[in-house]
């Protein structure tokens, strides 16, 4: 990373969902499964070892414990209602390679529902993401990461699969070859047990490396059962965004956790990301056959790639399907595209306007120094209470609501400047939002 006079570091995470075929599809939950994934001073420690932290919060009392997975107990305790605990994970469980990992997977449980967060960082290199509870996992993921241009060599692109039941078997079919021998487009099978992790990681040439968006990662049924739900994420080990014609040599990492596709959907409302000139998305389709309509424009068959299209604007989009699809935010590094702002890039797998809560727990964090700023994007439908019920910690926020130019039923609202820590946003109606 370039030495600047601040940094701002953008943590994204997605809120909470809910899906047609589970009553509960959100990120509250008793049990998480979690992965230290590949970032690149894992493997160039000059400037020193990723620290992976998690916070772990609840708007009711309960207990909690942090385990290594049959391995040790790391931390446990009691959480009262608001309050955040923050967990430093050992730097001797993180997965630097390609390959099968025991006893190195990281299990949250509660004992009343709970969120956590999960964030990998190194000085002001950071990457984060929302957790997902055992409940919503799924079998059939695709990963999503971005054009592979960093500033250190080593800065893979990499998936990380994480078995929650005994006698798991795993298809990886990867959209380019891979560090550990894997070729592109190829099918290969891995059996894992019980909380063990298998990591993918793209090969590397000096700065540059292969992109991993688009693989497939699903649970098959193996000789001793069916299929099992996995854990999978995916990302970067550093990179910068958009990679090309950025003037900026400053790169961080990607870290997101995967929604399954059973937890996909057809519509998707954006809203541009504070003081960016331009976001980039990614609109990756299942089935091949899949008509997919950015504002109104239907995108040909021929520009997907991997079965993903991706576009840059700076405005609201409407991004619609007639089969579920998934969308990625991207957000783009200082400098680049013209947008002269501090901020580091970052990506975030977004929420179809179907999905949708009424009250969500949020943690704004402070793992960096600095200038920090917190922002929220909140998008809702209008009509009934709609936007008139929206609130934050109890309180009418402060902003006008603006009305989503792709779909007139709807508006957005910026959150800017909110304070660092715990925070519960409500509403009479649902809502979509990212931190």
């Amino acid at each position: 990373m370039i030495i600047r006079l601040y940094a701002v570091v953008l943590l994204l995470g997605l809120l909470s969902l809910s899906t047609s075929y589970s009553q509960d599809f959100s990120n509250k939950g008793k049990e998480f499964w979690l992965s230290y994934s590949y970032h690149v001073s894992m493997i160039n420690t000059g400037g020193g070892l990723p620290q992976m932290t998690l916070y772990i919060t609840s708007d009711v009392n309960t207990s909690y414990a942090v385990e290594i997975y049959g391995v040790t107990t790391l931390q446990s305790g009691a959480i009262v209602a608001g309050q955040v605990v923050t967990v430093t994970i050992p730097t001797s469980y993180f997965i630097n390679d390609e390959g099968k990992f025991t006893n190195r997977t990281i299990r949250v449980t509660a004992d009343k529902p709970s969120v956590v967060y999960s964030y990998i960082t190194r000085s002001a290199i950071s990457g984060a993401t929302l957790c997902l509870p055992t409940n919503v996992l799924g079998k059939d993921y695709y990963s999503m990461s971005f054009t592979q241009v960093s500033n250190e060599s080593n800065s893979n692109s990499y998936i990380t699969v994480i078995a929650v039941e005994d006698n798991t078997t795993i298809e990886v079919t990867p959209t380019a070859n891979t560090k550990g021998g894997w070729l592109a487009n190829q099918t290969y099978t891995v059996n894992l047990n019980k909380g063990e992790i298998y990591q993918v990681l793209g090969t590397t040439t000096g700065m540059t490396g292969v992109d991993l968006s688009g693989t497939r990662i699903r649970s098959v049924a193996g000789s001793s059962g069916g299929c099992k739900r996995i854990a999978v994420f995916s990302g970067s080990g550093k990179v910068r965004i958009p990679g090309s014609g950025c003037p900026s040599n400053s790169s961080d990492n990607l870290y997101q956790q995967l929604y399954p596709v059973g937890s996909w959907g057809k519509k998707f409302l954006t809203v541009p990301s504070y003081n960016r000139v331009n976001n980039y998305y990614r609109v990756i389709r299942s089935d091949p056959a899949t008509n997919v309509y950015v504002n109104g424009n239907l995108i040909p068959s021929g520009s997907f790639t991997n079965n993903y299209y991706q576009f840059f604007n700076n405005t609201p989009n409407s991004i619609e399907a007639d089969k579920p699809i998934s969308v990625t935010q991207y957000f783009t590094t200082e400098n680049c595209d013209g947008n002269g702002s501090p901020y580091d890039p970052d990506m975030i797998l977004l929420n179809p306007v179907e999905q949708n809560i009424d009250k969500v727990t949020l943690v704004s964090s402070n793992l960096v120094n600095g200038n920090q700023q917190h922002h929220i994007h909140v998008i809702m439908k209008n009509g009934g209470t709609g936007t008139s019920s929206f609130r934050i910690d109890g309180i009418v926020p402060i902003g006008n609501w603006v009305t989503h130019p792709g779909d007139p039923a709807y508006s957005y609202l910026y959150l800017n400047n909110v304070s660092q820590g715990y925070h519960r946003l409500t509403s009479d109606s649902g809502f979509n939002a990212i931190v």
